[in-house]
C-alpha cells in the first residue's frame, strides 16, 4: 500500500515532512513488516491539559487532531470495505497529569481534562471511534495502572513505545528511577506558584484567557511545520535504542522499525544500526506541532496535519458542541 495513494488520499491538509516530502521506501527483503494491519498510523505526544489554563498548550492544534481523527476513521472504515485495515496508535504522554490540578493541590486527573472543553471530549471520543492501542508515557504515568494502556506494543516487526527510556537523569523524565516522583512533586508545585503569577499578570494586562505562558515550554500559538536538522536530534535516544534492537536480535525478537515519541523532534533515519533497522521519531502534538507517523509495508513517513485557520478561530471551534 501507498502513503499518497492509499492514506492521504485527496486531503490537502496532510504533508509527508520527511525525506523531502516523500514516502521512505521499506526494503523489499524485509516485506511484510506489518502484522495485524495494513496501515499502522501513530500519534506522538499530544499533553492535553485543562483548555483555559495557561499552562495547556494542547488547544493549538487541538481542531486539527479532531479533523484528523475524522480522516483516519473516513480511511479506516474505507479500508474495511476493501478488506483491509488501519490501525491507530497512541505513543504516550496523551494527557499532562504533572501540572497541578485547577480545582484542588492535587494532581489533574484525565476526567477533568476531557471534560474542560467541549473539543477536548469530543477527540477522545473520535479517538474511542478508531480502537487505538494506547502507550503511556512519563507525562501520563499513572495510566499503567489503567486497562488498555501498555508500555510498549509491537505490530509486526515494528516495535513501539513511548522514549522515556531513553533518559536517565535528563530532564528527570525518567520516571522508573528512584526519586524521580519527589522531583515530580516539586516541578508541580513549582508549576502551580507559575499558574497563579500567570494568572495575576494576565487579569492586569487583560491578555486573553487562553494566553499560553509557562516556563520552558515553547507557546504552541505558531504553527510549526519544518522537518528539523537532522544533526540536531538527541544522542541518547540513537544510543538508547540501538542497543535495544540489538538486544532484540540477541534473543531472537528482531524489530525492522523502531517508532518512539518523548523529545518532540520528529526524525527518521532508514539506516539505523548500519542498515539494520529504520528509527522513526514521531515529533509532537504539542508545542505548535502536529505530527504524526504512517507505516505500510511498502513505505514510512513523518507526517504533519496542517492547521485549518487562523488561531483565533480554531481556539472558537465547536464551541457549542
Amino acid at each position: 500500500m501507498r502513503i499518497f495513494d492509499d492514506f492521504v488520499r485527496d486531503n490537502p491538509r496532510v504533508e509527508i515532512i520527511s525525506n523531502d516530502g516523500r514516502p521512505t521506501p521499506i526494503p523489499r527483503t524485509w516485506r511484510p513488516i506489518l502484522g495485524d494491519s495494513d496501515i499502522l498510523v501513530a500519534i506522538p505526544d499530544m499533553h492535553m491539559f485543562h483548555y483555559n489554563s495557561n499552562l495547556d498548550n494542547f488547544k493549538y492544534g487541538a481542531e486539527s487532531m479532531l479533523d484528523f481523527l475524522v480522516h483516519c476513521e473516513i480511511v479506516q472504515r474505507q479500508l474495511f470495505c476493501e478488506g483491509r485495515s488501519l490501525k491507530l496508535y497512541q505513543l504516550g504522554d496523551l494527557y499532562e497529569l504533572r501540572f497541578p490540578n485547577s480545582l484542588s493541590n492535587g494532581r489533574a486527573t484525565s476526567r477533568e481534562i476531557r471534560r474542560s472543553h467541549p473539543l477536548y471530549a469530543a477527540i477522545i471520543r473520535q479517538m474511542g471511534v478508531l480502537n487505538p492501542c494506547l502507550i503511556y508515557g512519563n507525562h501520563d504515568w499513572e495510566h499503567r495502572h489503567h486497562p488498555g494502556f501498555r508500555e510498549s506494543a509491537r505490530n509486526g516487526q515494528v516495535y513501539m513505545e513511548h522514549g522515556y527510556s531513553a533518559d536517565r537523569w535528563y530532564h528527570f523524565t525518567n520516571p522508573e528511577l528512584p526519586g524521580w516522583n519527589q522531583v515530580m512533586t516539586v516541578f508541580k508545585t513549582l508549576r502551580r506558584v507559575e499558574a497563579s503569577l500567570a494568572d495575576m499578570r494576565r487579569a492586569w494586562l487583560r491578555l486573553p484567557e487562553y494566553r499560553h505562558v509557562a516556563y520552558g515550554v515553547v507557546s504552541g500559538e505558531l504553527e510549526i511545520s519544518h522537518y528539523p536538522e537532522e544533526s540536531t536530534y538527541p544522542d541518547r535516544q540513537i544510543s538508547h535504542f540501538t542497543s535495544l534492537l540489538r538486544r532484540f536480535r540477541s534473543h531472537g525478537n528482531p524489530a525492522r522499525v523502531c517508532l518512539v515519541a518523548h523529545t518532540h523532534h520528529p526524525f527518521i533515519d532508514p539506516e539505523f544500526d548500519d542498515g539494520r533497522s529504520i528509527y522513526i521519531d514521531a515529533g509532537a502534538w504539542t508545542d505548535g506541532r502536529s505530527d504524526f507517523v504512517v507505516i505500510t509495508n511498502e513505505e514510512a513517513a513523518v507526517c504533519r496535519y496542517r492547521r485549518a485557520a487562523s488561531v483565533e478561530v480554531a481556539l472558537g471551534y465547536r464551541t457549542a458542541v
